[in-house]
């Protein structure tokens, strides 16, 4: 969704862009043994959200990686 609407937003002078990652206690920012790749895509959510905030941030863009805390859901069940 990201590689098809961040061409044309500069254009527009502002917008934002969010991508959720994990809770900042978990594996997304500290790292768990035998959960390399979950762990690997966390990190690079937060990654890629700071080179993008870097880059197209002197456009009037946001992007921001949003390190959420758990939901309160079935999977917690």
């Amino acid at each position: 969704m990201m590689r098809a609407c961040l061409p044309d937003m500069p254009a527009q002078g502002s917008g934002s862009i969010t991508m959720i990652s994990t809770s900042p206690a978990s594996p997304g920012c500290t790292g768990v043994a035998y959960d390399a790749a979950y762990t690997a895509s966390k990190h690079a959510l937060v990654g890629v959200a700071r080179s993008l905030a870097l880059e197209y941030g002197k456009r009037g863009l946001t992007v921001t990686a949003l390190c959420r805390s758990f939901v309160d859901g079935d999977m917690l069940v």
